[in-house]
């Protein structure tokens, strides 16, 4: 895990300001500065270009990760890959793009009570589209170059940086509501461009093509990946947006508003694993033309634990505050405290299922990963369908957790069952005894400060508490050393 293990926490560095950076923007500064229909309408736009941008892609990208290993050879600029890559996503987006101006009318016409907000801004869909093919596009050959890192930069970070600045532009009056919006979508394109300036900088960027290089089963192997890639990498995307989409047709724009802010708290579950998944799928690749499966067993049951141990810890520090958090926010945020419990738990049952989507898309049994998502999109649709109108957006949060957990668990039967593969070890259930005590003991602690006092105190207590079980029961090697790297560099700035 070498590789992994360096592009990880460099990945994972990004990934935890870019963290804290749309924390601070969404969960602190949006709720006081726009209304929540002001909130809803950029997180729809932002969700619906995600869901069509796949479909956009035509499944090429899993094309990337997983086949690429097999036109790699930087003297014939990898044979040609990019320009096939381009020309395919290219169509894709033009298609894609004719068929969003016939539906963007129909979405507007769908939020009458929020005609005039999202009428003024639906048509941004278009360049967002753009910007999210070219971006996933460049940033896929970044990973099968194992340059994981720097999409995550650009994508975790330097947009949340951009947003944090156009946020504050519009608190100061500045710029207007429209500006804002403008700018915001704009943020989204300079990544790709960033993208874009690399690849021609490192002389990977070569339009030639060699379709004479592509044998009759590689050209077999990439049209069924190709299809079966556009499938799950919308499910996959469908799952993570839908519920928004649901929230706004059976509810309303406020609504997702209110949604969009409690569910970011919910994902900094993921955290942990976000780096670790874009860098590990092209190195699995490589292992599973290489027939290495020890390797793949261990890289799969460090993953778990890892991501675990991660996701574990933040549901702690999170949920032993909670009551604290709900009282910075404006009072329309209330009903968002079991959204934020029942998307961290759903992502924790991602988290301890470690990369066993990454192991299984870039398989033999690739195509199995389809099947697995469309049985999670149609979960997650009935069950927004039955719980959305009885408990709200709590609802929709509610038929996240179990859609996810079921799936999750339908993953791991099938490592297991099909490659004799399962990411589970003793500490697993020695971190989540550890967390529940830590829990009540802290949950004993009483604070009766300013509530950022408050949450600075307990979760500040519980996370140090939690780090020093971990250390001390030795649950992952991997955090062991890491946190003996940091002990150890610490003290050799020490001066004294």
């Amino acid at each position: 895990m070498g590789i992994i293990r360096k592009q990880t926490v460099s990945g994972s560095f990004y990934s935890y300001a870019g963290v804290l950076l749309g924390f601070v923007n969404l969960a602190v500064l949006s709720p006081m500065i726009f209304t929540s229909g002001q909130i809803g309408v950029p997180a729809l736009l932002i969700s619906i270009s995600i869901l069509v941008s796949q479909l956009g892609s035509l499944g090429f990208n899993g094309v990337t990760i997983r086949l690429f290993p097999y036109f790699r050879e930087r003297e014939t600029k990898h044979n040609g890959f990019l320009g096939l890559n381009l020309l395919v996503q290219s169509a894709g987006l033009l298609i894609t793009l004719i068929a969003t101006l016939l539906f963007i009318p129909g979405l507007i016409e769908r939020n009458q009570e929020d005609m005039e907000m999202l009428g003024s801004y639906a048509y941004l869909i278009i360049p967002l589209i753009v910007f999210q093919v070219y971006f996933v596009l460049f940033e896929s050959l970044c990973r099968v170059l194992y340059n994981a890192a720097l999409g995550i930069f650009l994508k975790e970070f330097l947009v949340r940086v951009l947003d944090l600045i156009i946020i504050v532009l519009f608190w100061f009056g500045l710029i207007s509501f429209s500006g804002f919006m403008y700018l915001y979508i704009a943020a989204y394109g300079i990544p790709t461009l960033v993208l874009l300036i690399y690849l021609v900088r490192k002389n990977e960027f070569n339009l030639k093509l060699r379709l004479n290089f592509i044998s009759k089963d590689l050209r077999k192997d990439i049209i069924s990946v190709s299809i079966y890639g556009v499938i799950a990498g919308f499910s996959g995307i469908a799952v993570i947006n839908l519920d928004r989409f649901m929230v706004n047709e059976i509810l309303n724009l406020s609504s997702l508003g209110v949604y969009t802010v409690a569910f970011s708290f919910g994902t900094l579950i993921l955290i942990p694993g976000r780096a670790m998944a874009k860098i590990a799928a092209p190195v699995i690749a490589d292992l599973w033309k290489s027939e290495s499966m020890a390797e793949i067993s261990e890289v799969y049951k460090k993953s778990s634990i890892n991501q675990f141990l991660g996701g574990l810890a933040l549901l702690l520090v999170l949920w032993i505050s909670v009551d604290d958090v709900m009282l910075l926010l404006p009072q329309e945020y209330a009903s968002g405290k079991y959204v934020i419990l029942f998307i961290a738990l759903a992502n924790l049952a991602t988290a301890v299922s470690g990369l066993s989507n990454q192991v299984i898309s870039t398989s033999i049994a690739y195509r199995y990963s389809t099947w697995f998502m469309l049985l999670l999109i149609l979960l997650v649709v009935i069950s927004n369908l039955v719980f959305i109108p009885l408990f709200g957006i709590t609802g929709a949060a509610l038929a996240s957790f179990v859609s996810t957990l079921i799936y999750t668990a339908v993953r791991i039967i099938f490592l297991a069952v099909r490659f004799g593969m399962q990411p589970f070890i003793f500490s697993h259930i020695t971190s989540m005894v550890s967390a529940i005590v830590i829990y009540l003991l802290v949950s004993l602690l009483r604070t009766e400060y300013d509530p950022l006092i408050n949450i600075l105190i307990r979760s500040s207590f519980a996370g140090l508490l939690f780090i020093a079980a971990s250390y001390a029961l030795k649950l992952s090697p991997d955090f062991n050393e890491a946190l003996k790297s940091i002990i150890s560099a610490l003290r050799r700035k020490d001066p004294n």
